[in-house]
């Protein structure tokens, strides 16, 4: 994103557009280091990144290792505000 570095100080950050926001957003999803080092780097503010994130909806990944499943299997992902969803895989 050329030309989209930080601000001088006194002067504000450039507009950035909805689709740039989006590429901002899924760069974030796969940085590995803390939300504040992202914006720092990228030259944006943690509170507008908080706000897009709000706005477009993405609710970022979270990597998850899994163990090998055996034939039959139920996971079950606590999705918060009382949401719980069930996957089951009868065994064989």
């Amino acid at each position: 994103m050329a030309g989209h570095g930080k601000a001088q100080a006194g002067t504000r950050a450039p507009r950035r557009g909805a689709e740039e926001w989006r590429e901002l957003l899924a760069d974030f999803d796969l940085h590995e280091g803390t939300k504040a080092e992202f914006c720092r780097h990228r030259g944006i503010s943690p509170g507008s990144l908080s706000y897009w994130r709000g706005k477009c909806g993405t609710a970022g990944f979270v990597r998850i290792e899994a163990p090998a499943l055996a034939p039959g299997w139920d996971v079950e992902l606590d999705l918060g505000d009382g949401m719980v969803l069930r996957l089951r895989r009868p065994g064989c």
